[in-house]
């Protein structure tokens, strides 16, 4: 039996891991900025060809569907502060709309891969918790969603965002299983 070892002979080749563990860090960091570095442009002139389209049902009023909608969409395109300003558009046509709370706590809590975020957007988000509980909704699964984020705020000034990201990752999944064919759960 002939005993072969490699030996990286190419530079390289051996900066590979180097590399890898380098991008992952710089990727990491990026996230760590929340709402600081959205995408650049104007949301208001984002058509649903650029921010894609989303059908989330809720109890609201149906003259507050739309913007809803497009709230999500931007949230979902990393447009925080676009969204914040389409929920609360929302809240201004439908004070009672406790999704439109759900969705600016959600917005100000920012990229899912971020980290060390300021006590200062998370009290805006935990505001709109406090905002989103005083209000009634029809919908018992409109009620899991509005748990949920209340998980992520959930005393947010002592525990970590990872302990209060694990609370709410168990709460989605909860909804998830009780509502399959959801796509935003």
């Amino acid at each position: 039996m002939i005993a072969m070892t490699y030996h990286y002979r190419r530079p390289f080749a051996r900066a590979l891991p180097r590399i890898f563990f380098i991008s992952m860090l710089s990727l990491f960091s990026l996230g760590s900025f929340g709402h600081g570095s959205e995408p650049h442009g104007d949301a208001a002139t984002l058509d649903e060809a650029a921010i894609g389209s989303v059908h989330f049902e809720i109890s609201c009023s149906d003259a507050v569907k739309g913007t809803f909608n497009r709230a999500v969409a931007l949230l979902h395109s990393f447009w925080y502060a676009a969204a914040i300003e389409t929920f609360e558009e929302v809240l201004s046509e439908d004070p009672n709309c406790a999704m439109a709370e759900w969705g600016i706590a959600l917005a100000h809590w920012g990229n899912p891969l971020a980290t060390k975020r300021g006590k200062e957007m998370l009290a805006k988000g935990a505001k709109a918790v406090e905002r989103s509980q005083t209000l009634s909704t029809k919908s018992p699964r409109e009620q899991m969603y509005l748990d949920a984020i209340a998980e992520l705020y959930k005393d947010f000034l002592n525990t970590s965002d990872l302990e209060r990201a694990e609370r709410y990752e168990k709460a989605m999944a909860q909804l998830a299983a009780k509502y399959p064919d959801d796509p935003e759960a």
